[in-house]
């Protein structure tokens, strides 16, 4: 594998990693303003 190939593979880890954290952050709102 080339250096640039193992960059840009952790360049879109790092922005799945992002995406799931925005989506556990709404998730996080939306329970809150329901208590239940």
């Amino acid at each position: 594998m080339l250096m640039s190939e193992i960059i840009i593979k952790q360049i879109r880890e790092e922005e799945i990693q992002e995406k799931e954290i925005r989506t556990w952050s709404t998730w996080s709102c939306d329970k809150s303003e329901f208590p239940w």
